[in-house]
């Protein structure tokens, strides 16, 4: 059986809830998964993040996780993607 944490960000491809896997010894293993499309990858949580969205030249896009300090019925998601200016 395989064990997951939370992570505070979400899936670049359906905005779900990305889960870490977590090892047998309570590590974590690298391995990402979105806990709604099922998508995995390896590498950590920016292989599936949308704090990983890069422009096609390669430029970092601005767009990073954070909590939603305003929720709501319409918008009832934990965490949240905005963009950012740096």
């Amino acid at each position: 059986m395989r064990r997951f944490v939370l992570l505070d960000h979400v899936c670049r491809v359906c905005y779900g809830r990305l889960v870490a896997e977590i090892s047998v010894e309570g590590k974590r293993t690298g391995k990402v998964r979105c806990s709604d499309c099922g998508l995995e990858e390896s590498g950590g949580y920016r292989a599936l993040c949308c704090c990983g969205l890069k422009l096609r030249n390669g430029k970092d896009a601005g767009f990073r996780c954070v909590l939603n300090l305003d929720i709501t019925p319409e918008m009832p998601a934990e965490i949240i993607v905005k963009h950012v200016d740096e």
